[in-house]
Order: structure tokens, then sequence, then C-alpha cells
């Protein structure tokens, strides 16, 4: 059985990640309602809308899409629905304003709210429902509810109201208008919204087919009531009892992903941190803007930290170790290798350098670290414009020194940024140096 059937969410929890009641009616012509009802499910399931809910409708517009959206999300929804529907026009939106305050809160809920429910949480009991034991906390809140349901077919109607030049008058209206419908007990789970677009008052409800007739008393007291407001009503009635398109009562996957922001520093590196909703991605952000924000980094410099990250991300047993393995290897060899030249072009002794710096290796066998340390040493004695790029290289040496000899696990891939992250601008300018005083061979998979 599906727990989040007849349940849903309190409205405290969609208004506290953005989202907002949105009414979209849309005009197909020609009609046909087998290929229409075939779209809007493949629409749904493209754009991961699945708690829009569509009412077949009488009049010019066939239907109404009812549900909640995230702003950024609601954007381009009426023109990419356009597409996937083949409407002959872009359906025209209405979106319910918040309220100026959330409704009235319990401590309880509201310790809930801000406390617990993250993305993290909700997606959680939204997918695991009554077996995540906080699903059953969230409903003894009230935050978690039961879903208004009749135990006989209901007839769906939508009735909106423009005011043009009146729109001081809306809160008064309102007012008077759930007067009308509290005192009419035919009228079922009503709803009455304020906001914008193709009106500026919606009606939501529901009446059992004995008392349709009370839809047309509705719709005419209001015509009289506010023709001195040169009111427009227009009322639209579902032609069938049931949806054409039962969307869920859960958040969807969208709205996660707006609230999370976008950081295009981040997205260079790692874009599918903007695709997933994991805890893995949401510590990928928050240690590259930590860690590299400020730093300059190449293409090639971006690719490194991708390819360290990704294992991490898409938690496969593919070690990180690899690209940093190629990324130092290569470093090592060609420092090496120009070692020589290096010393040449400032008019060194080779030998008093290897003398200063304790170096016993043989050329051909120097590491990282003897050859850092030698051109450490280089710089100070002949290049004090580049005496930045002398010494503090013990934290990169270690680094290597640990990939080298496997003492690396994919878990510590925040430690290795701590650490590379800051060296890669010095090690650029290092090797950029090199290659200019010596010349510009040699290439590298991830610097440059």
């Amino acid at each position: 059985m599906n727990d989040w059937q007849n349940k849903a969410w309190h409205p405290a929890v969609r208004y506290k990640f953005g989202e907002q009641p949105i009414y979209l009616r849309a005009q197909l012509r020609p009609f046909d309602m087998a290929a229409a009802k075939t779209n809007l499910l493949a629409f749904a399931a493209k754009e991961q809308m699945h708690n829009l809910s569509a009412y077949l409708i009488f009049g010019s517009d066939d239907f109404m899409l009812v549900g909640w959206a995230h702003p950024l999300t609601l954007r381009e929804l009426p023109h990419r629905l356009a597409g996937a529907l083949q409407a002959t026009e872009v359906p025209q939106e209405f979106v319910v304003t918040p309220p100026i305050s959330s409704r009235t809160l319990t401590p309880k809920q509201n310790g809930l709210l801000y406390n617990v429910l993250n993305v993290h949480a909700i997606r959680a009991v939204q997918n695991e429902g009554r077996a995540n034991p906080l699903f059953a906390e969230l409903s003894d809140a009230g935050l978690i509810v039961d879903r208004q349901t009749f135990p006989k077919e209901t007839i769906k109607f939508f009735l909106t109201l423009t005011v043009d030049h009146h729109a001081k008058l809306i809160d008064g209206i309102v007012e008077e208008l759930a007067a009308f419908v509290r005192a009419r007990d035919t009228i079922l789970a009503p709803v009455i919204h304020r906001g914008k677009g193709f009106c500026q008052i919606l009606l939501d409800a529901q009446v059992q087919p004995s008392y349709y007739f009370t839809i047309g008393e509705l719709t005419v007291w209001l015509i009289n009531h506010c023709s001195r407001y040169e009111g427009r009503v227009e009322t639209y009635l579902s032609v069938e009892s049931v949806r054409c398109m039962d969307g869920t009562s859960k958040i969807d996957d969208p709205t996660f992903l707006a609230v999370r922001g976008f950081d295009p520093f981040v997205a260079s590196i790692v874009p599918e941190v903007y695709t997933t909703i994991s805890e893995a991605a949401d510590h990928v952000i928050r240690v590259l803007q930590q860690e590299a924000a400020s730093v300059r980094l190449s293409p090639k410099n971006r690719d490194l930290l991708r390819d360290i990250i990704k294992p991490n991300l898409e938690n496969t047993a593919q070690s990180f170790s690899v690209p940093l393995y190629i990324f130092l290897a290569e470093l090592e060899a060609y420092l090496r290798k120009k070692l020589g030249r290096v010393v040449s072009y400032y008019g060194l002794d080779i030998r008093e350098v290897y003398n200063k710096v304790g170096v016993r290796n043989q050329p051909d066998k120097l590491t990282l670290g003897d050859v850092l340390q030698m051109y450490s040493a280089i710089l100070t004695a002949a290049d004090q414009a580049r005496g930045h790029l002398s010494g503090n290289w013990e934290s990169l040496v270690e680094l290597r020194n640990k990939v080298i000899h496997g003492r690396y696990v994919t878990d510590d891939w925040p430690a290795v940024l701590k650490v590379l992250i800051p060296q890669i601008p010095r090690l650029e300018e290092l090797v950029g140096h090199v290659q200019t005083i010596t010349e510009p061979d040699g290439t590298f998979t991830y610097l440059g």
C-alpha cells in the first residue's frame, strides 16, 4: 500500500522550500483526448513534476493543471508544457500569493520544520513512508496531514474573478466570498486563493452532483456582487469525476534543486552536483566553495578536481588516487628532467645545490620532495623575485608519499583538496617559469 496515497504535507512545509500553489489552463486545437493524456503523463515524468494534477474542463480551455512549484521551476514551465501538449497557445498561469506570515504553528511543529526537515529528511520520508520513524512523528505533529476525500463522487470546479481597476478591494471581496461559501455546506473543500496571472481571486472547490445548481448560484451571486467593480467572473467545470492526471502529494525534486541554488564556479568543476540530490553532492558544493572559490584554476586544474571528486559523488569503488598519481608523477618527472637546465640558466653549480639541500639520490632517482627542495634552493639563491615559490611544499610532498604508498582512501578527498588546491597556482607558476627559461616542451594532463 502507498503510505502517501491519502496523505499530504502541511502547506507550511511547502512554503518553507519556496513552493507556491499554481494553476495552469491550457487550450488544445485540434483536441485529441487520448493523445493529450499521454502527453501530459510524459510531460510530468520528464519534468519530474509528479505533484501536478490535471482536470478536463468545459469551456474555451481544455485542461486545468493544479499543483505546487518553486518560482525557478515555474519560470519556463508554461512554455515547456505548450511544447509537450502541442498547444495552440502558451498555457496561462495563476500563481498563488504566499501568506504574509506562515500559519500558526505549535512549538513542536516549528521545531520539526526548522530543525529536522531538510531536503534529505523529506526525501527519505517520502520514499520510505511509514518505514521511516519520522513519518509517524510528523503525522502526530500535524506536518503530514490527511488528504480530504469524500464518500461519493464530486464535481470539481474553479471560479475566477478579475477586477482590473479595483485591486485595493480584493481583500474585501475575498472576505465576502468566504462568508458566502461558509454559509453553504454543499460547497465542499473550498479554498480561496489570491494571486497573479489569469485572475486575481480563484476559488477551488467541489460539490456533489445533486447540488450541481450551487455552482450556478455562486457564479450569479459573484457576477451581481462584483458588477459595480467591473469584475470579470469565469467558471470552469471538470468534465470527469476523476482527474485525467492524478498527481502525488509529495514535494518534487525540481524544488529541491531550485532551493539549493546554483554556483557557476562549482558547476564548472562538477556540474553533476546540480542534477543530483544527495548529501554527498551537498558536501561537494560546500567543500569547493570553502576551499577553491578564491583560487584561480585553469580548465585542466578543474579537470583534476573533478576526477578526484567524481568517484565519491557517484559512490563508486574507483579511487581518486589515479588522477592524483598522474598529476604528481607528471610533475615530478618534468621538474627532474628540467633541473639541470634551470641550474645552468642561473649559473649555479649543481653540486653546491645538492650539498645545500642535503639530497643524496642520483639525478634519475630524485623524488618530488627532492626536486622541490632543490628548486627552492635555486630560487632563493638566484631569483629573489620568485622567492614565494621557495619552500612550504611539505604538505604536497606528504600527499605524494601517501598516494605512492596507498595510504589514502576515497573518504579522504576533502583533505586532499585542502592540501592540493592552495598549491596548484604555485605549481602553475613554477612550471610556467621553468618552461619560459628552458623551452615550452612537455605536456600535462592536469596542468597548463
